[in-house]
């Protein structure tokens, strides 16, 4: 098996102790070595894969369905069970989402926030050409025929690139996020827009937990309501106690938007030092100053 395996995998598998930032319990991050393990020659990977299910007569061309001169590849990622493993699928075989047509070709045992994925995948940004892949059409033209509003614009990674300069210019707020077209990160890889994926299970995941969202908070109403009326509650009193409700819901939400933001800004701070290799770097600085802003923001909210 050992001299299959090396027969396979060559020298082309690499692992190294790599420096990702962790949270600290307090404010913070804090700099650790990493498991990191990943297929330096990704295009030589794709290619050894090609050649053997040619070899074997799996290739397909899903009658007609690809172009007979293109092959088509799927790449994604998933973060669980402490990982997170970049993977990429051959979709010219009879079975494209099989196990066993996955191939992991990148994973490190930490979180996968933007830092993370610049430091374990910018490796390969010159091999692959992957990016936001939300549209610019507003949700209150979504609900409008296609035949009457016409075709939204379209994205490109030039104007996701500028949207996102434009987003850190205006301070990284996160509620301000959706005046940029929601490009908070750039893309890391050049692949056209026209070929990404939709995520078909976290659309779905995100749509059930709005609607249960929706739910709980029409279940909540209708219980302050029941309390009313039940109780003979002085109606001033209750309307003071709503107004401070919503209040209190409004802070919170200012809160998490806030540390969001204060966490964004130390990570990319993080990853302009690991790159740049000055701990002290002007952009670092800055954005370290723009963080620490957060903090004395958060702190002033929650007292």
């Amino acid at each position: 098996m050992r001299h299959i395996s090396r027969r396979i995998v060559g020298d082309n598998l690499k692992g190294e102790i790599a420096p990702f930032p962790f949270r600290l319990p307090s404010d913070g991050e804090e700099i650790k070595g990493a498991p990191l393990v990943y297929i330096p020659e990704l295009v030589a990977k794709v290619v050894h894969l090609l050649e053997e299910n040619e070899r074997t007569g799996r290739l397909t061309w899903h009658e007609g369905f690809i172009p007979a001169s293109e092959i088509w590849l799927k790449i994604g990622g998933d973060k669980g069970g402490g990982t997170f493993k970049m993977n990429f699928q051959i979709v010219n075989v009879a079975t494209p989402n099989s196990v066993h047509n996955t191939c992991v070709f990148c994973c490190f045992a930490a979180g996968d926030s933007v830092t993370n994925l610049h430091i374990a995948l910018d490796r390969f940004k010159d091999q692959v050409e992957h990016p936001c892949p939300y549209c610019i059409i507003k949700s209150e033209k979504m609900a409008i025929p296609l035949s009457v509003r016409g075709h939204a614009a379209q994205r490109t990674l030039e104007s996701m690139r500028d949207d996102h300069h434009g987003y850190v210019s205006a301070g990284i707020i996160k509620r301000d996020a959706q005046k940029f077209h929601n490009c908070i990160s750039p893309p890391i890889f050049d692949i056209p827009i026209t070929q990404v994926c939709p995520p078909g299970l976290h659309i779905t995941l995100g749509i059930f937990t709005k609607m249960f969202t929706l739910l709980e908070a029409v279940c909540y109403n209708l219980d302050l309501e029941l309390a009313f009326h039940t109780n003979d509650v002085d109606s001033t009193s209750f309307s003071k106690y709503s107004l401070e409700l919503q209040k209190l819901l409004l802070m919170q939400t200012e809160l998490e938007e806030a540390q969001q933001a204060q966490q964004h800004l130390q990570q990319m701070a993080t990853y302009v030092a690991l790159v740049s290799g000055e701990d002290r770097s002007p952009l670092s600085v800055n954005l370290l100053k723009q963080a620490e802003d957060k903090i004395k923001h958060v702190k002033a909210l929650v007292s």
